[in-house]
């Protein structure tokens, strides 16, 4: 069965049976920003998947790209998810430790009502 693998959201969808033939294959820009606000590096941080992180990083992924803001939510980086978001100690350790290697900016930031912040 043909997949169709996209890179930025990081799942595979099957593609119909009689598919004429094999499908080219189209990298989606490594910075771009999905329907949600968040790029390939914030999704990565999130599925704490440090592997393809460190491919993205490594094909000069922005290290500092900061999500869309949506209400309520600041914009964030994915070392600011890293740090909030991520569970499992080791794996935020491991990805905040790669993320900052490859020069992520540890800055806090904070918002005019001095009760949010973002990094």
């Amino acid at each position: 069965q043909n997949l169709l693998w996209s890179d930025v959201t990081g799942q595979a969808s099957a593609l119909p049976e009689n598919f004429p033939r094999k499908p080219e294959v189209i990298y989606a820009d490594k910075d771009a920003l999905d329907s949600k606000g968040l790029g390939a590096l914030h999704r990565r941080v999130l599925r704490r998947d440090s592997l393809r992180l460190t491919m993205l990083l490594h094909q000069g992924a922005e290290v500092n790209l900061r999500s869309r803001p949506e209400e309520g939510k600041p914009s964030i980086t994915p070392l600011g998810l890293a740090a909030c978001c991520v569970q499992d100690e080791e794996k935020a350790l491991l990805i905040s430790t790669k993320l900052l290697e490859f020069g992520a900016a540890a800055t806090v930031e904070f918002h005019s009502d001095g009760k949010n912040f973002s990094v």
